[in-house]
């Protein structure tokens, strides 16, 4: 009956070995990797590095903020700085000089363009061509934020970025956009004629972190393939 038990036991208890010893494994294998190469494996998303939540737009650039990053086409090495204000590019003059039309662009990720370099974004582009066919002075300030949306873009423009009083605002969206509006909206807070106020972000509200996430972030295999399965749900998200 013993050597009976001990037979059924016995694969269940190697596969269970198996199980445990094989994370383990790998997770040595990457940090020995790391020390080998003399660097870190994994490289943070910019996105997420520059990301930060908001009481009044949900999230926003971290201000003051530099970081590195290479173009996924040409692997041109680039830095990307933030601003005072929150925006991608050089500290916009306040109050605007005189002379000056200042053209804001609001949008998400497409305008603000993380992949490319300061000269490529859309924005510098822009003021480059109006320059060329004007006889005024024009700055285009890039307001765009990742996954800004119609609402969002409003709510910036009326808590921060009217400081700036651009002569023209651009707020550029697509159908994702509208989705992520309509998301979004559970989070508003009306105020009277339902104008919207502010968008607070729930996790400022619930900062509270799961066992998994609190531990997870030691161990290098676990915050790799967590975010391996955060490109896979940008890149195939629904509309």
């Amino acid at each position: 009956m013993i050597r009976r038990l001990g037979q059924i036991l016995m694969p269940l208890l190697l596969a269970v070995v198996t199980l445990i010893a094989l994370p383990c494994v790998a997770e040595v294998w990457l940090r020995w990797q790391e020390f080998q190469i003399g660097r870190p494996l994994l490289v943070a998303d910019p996105q997420d590095e520059l990301i930060t939540p908001s009481w009044l737009t949900h999230h926003e650039l971290k201000p003051l903020r530099t970081i590195s990053a290479r173009n996924p086409d040409t692997g041109e090495a680039f830095e990307t700085s933030i601003n005072s204000f929150g925006l991608r590019g050089p500290e916009p003059e306040v109050p605007k000089p005189s002379g000056v039309i200042r053209v804001l662009v609001l949008g998400d990720e497409t305008v603000l363009g993380l992949d490319v370099a300061d000269r490529q974004m859309f924005s510098a582009c822009l003021e480059e061509r109006l320059r060329a066919t004007s006889r005024q002075e024009i700055e285009v300030i890039n307001g765009a934020v990742p996954g800004d949306c119609p609402l969002l873009a409003a709510l910036r423009l009326k808590h921060t970025l009217a400081v700036l009083r651009p002569d023209l605002v651009v707020c550029h969206f697509d159908m994702t956009d509208v989705a992520d509006d309509y998301s979004l909206r559970r989070h508003t807070v009306l105020g009277r004629g339902d104008q919207p106020l502010a968008c607070p972000n729930p996790l400022l509200e619930k900062p509270q972190r799961g066992v998994v996430q609190e531990y997870g972030e030691h161990f290098l295999l676990a915050r790799i393939g967590w975010q391996k399965v955060k490109r896979i749900w940008r890149q195939q998200r629904p509309d």
